[in-house]
Formats: C-alpha cells, sequence, structure tokens
C-alpha cells in the first residue's frame, strides 16, 4: 500500500505512470472482530466457510449500497491515511510540492 502513495506522488509530479493518477481503491470490511479472534485462521469448517461466505456478500451488499455511485468515480479507501505506517521510511515529497497541495484540495473538494 506505501508503495501505491509513493507512485501516486510521482505520478502526481509527472514522475510515475499515469494510470496511478486514475486507480482508485476500495475496501469491503474488515471482517468483524469474532472472525479474527486467535485460532480462528485455522477453522476450516463447512460451517465456518458458509458463515464467511455469507458475511462477506451481506458486506458487499451493504458496501455497494452506501458506495455504489463512486466506483469509477472516486475512491472510498484513502490508502495513505489507513495503511502507511509512520515507523517505514516514505517517499520524500515537499509539503509545498504541486501534488500535495492537489491531493489535499482533492480531499477537501470530496469532503464539502
Amino acid at each position: 500500500m506505501q508503495s501505491i502513495v509513493a507512485m501516486r506522488a510521482m505520478a502526481a509530479r509527472g514522475d510515475g505512470p499515469t494510470i496511478m493518477r486514475e486507480l482508485r481503491m476500495h475496501r469491503i470490511g474488515p471482517p468483524p472482530r469474532e472472525r479474527i479472534e486467535p485460532g480462528s485462521a485455522l477453522d476450516r469448517s463447512r460451517t465456518t466457510l458458509l458463515r464467511l461466505h455469507d458475511e462477506g456478500r451481506a458486506a458487499g451488499r451493504q458496501f455497494m449500497a452506501r458506495h455504489g455511485a463512486d466506483i469509477g468515480v472516486r475512491e472510498t479507501l484513502e490508502i495513505a491515511r489507513v495503511y502507511v505506517d509512520a515507523r517505514k521510511p516514505k517517499v520524500r515529497v515537499a509539503a509545498n510540492d504541486k501534488s500535495v497541495e492537489e491531493a489535499t484540495s482533492l480531499r477537501t473538494e470530496a469532503v464539502s
């Protein structure tokens, strides 16, 4: 995910693939906490798999009801906010870089 953020910053500066500017990310989930309990990854019973399947379909329907109009228009997952780890090195981009200003203004417009 950090690589996607870095490639987007490069594309915004004109140094990277332009397709990265057009990539829109979405996330359905996360699963309920009780599905992530210690040992739950080892449970491969038919009952558990069917329950996960049903929950996934329900989450997909809920996502589409909430964000269906956003598909192909804007992303519903802010990768930099959700996945970028402050402890790992980042691509250095100056705060006054045009790409940072554009990204900030796009987020502000989306909220407005």
